[in-house]
């Protein structure tokens, strides 16, 4: 297939723009499902003519888990995620040359609260009933079941990206310039980060090279949480402070914040998959991440 075409549902997020971006440098020509046609976006009505033939289809689509889980937030979150799959395979399945490669977000949230223990991708799930790790599985399971025969599957589960313009890390490095960038918690427990350049990158990598079945989309160092604030406070500049207790994260949640799982859960997951298949990260490093993050 000659085609360097590749469409991406969802390129208009954080994650997605950043995508769009390490395609054209590598050669591609990303194309955008949107609600408004433009340059390098297609409605998702005009999807499957963007679609038939392409290189590859990479797909983003889900809403943010970054807010408070109310009954309805959580339908939400599970049904974009699931539905978005549903209507890409629906497109898929009728062209008649169907993209070689679809590579389909997922979340280190499969794995839950594991505490200490190193996750690769070969690991279990967390135990059911954990929100996340339920929408994982009906995210993930909707996409092996939806996947067509003859389209290599990649399932990438993201971790804590890290990034200048979206995510949560504008939310603890302006914190932290505010000398309020403590632990949470005790700080023991694990977090599962990359930098968005280098989760731009393994996506595209998916997409160009024959990778395992799933990736886990996280750096080869994961680091507590201790050690995470640590480092961002000593690339701003900043004195030690008190850490955030648990118990004022609930509070947090219940007064419209995040859900404090995201913060006070354990993920030690490493990529062990991507970098057997030879990928290689720009930032492997949290003080080379953080360098690259907060210099003006």
């Amino acid at each position: 297939m000659s085609s360097r075409r590749v469409v991406i549902a969802g390129g208009s997020g954080f994650i997605g723009r950043a995508v769009v971006t390490e395609l054209q440098h590598a050669g591609y020509e990303p194309i955008v499902l949107s609600r408004t046609a433009g340059a390098g976006r297609v409605v998702w009505d005009d999807a499957s003519t963007a679609m038939d033939g392409a290189a590859g289809l990479i797909n983003l689509v889900g809403e943010p888990i970054n807010q408070p889980w109310t009954p309805e937030a959580r339908t939400r979150i599970l049904n974009s995620r699931v539905g978005a799959v549903r209507r890409l395979a629906d497109l898929l399945r009728p062209l008649p040359q169907r993209p070689l490669v679809w590579v389909q977000g997922s979340a280190t949230g499969y794995y839950g609260d594991r505490g200490d223990e190193v996750l690769d991708e070969t690991s279990m799930p967390g135990r059911n009933g954990h929100f996340l790790v339920d929408t994982c599985l009906a995210w993930e399971d909707a996409f092996v079941q939806a996947c067509p025969a003859d389209v290599r599957p990649v399932r990438v589960r993201t971790g804590f990206v890290l990034g200048k313009d979206g995510g949560a890390f504008p939310v603890l490095a302006g914190l932290t310039r505010r000398f309020l960038g403590g632990a949470v918690g005790n700080g023991q427990q694990w977090l599962s980060w990359i930098h968005l350049t280098d989760i731009a990158r393994m996506l595209v990598f998916a997409v160009a090279q024959a990778t395992p079945t799933v990736l886990n989309g996280t750096a080869p160092e994961p680091a507590r949480n201790g050690e995470f604030m640590a480092a961002l406070r000593h690339a701003y500049g900043r004195p030690w402070v008190p850490p955030a207790p648990a118990f004022a994260m609930s509070v947090v949640g219940k007064l419209g914040g995040p859900d404090p799982s995201l913060v006070l859960e354990s993920q030690h997951a490493v990529p062990n998959a991507a970098l057997a298949a030879g990928f290689t990260f720009t930032f492997a490093r949290l003080d080379e991440s953080l360098r690259d993050l907060t210099r003006a």
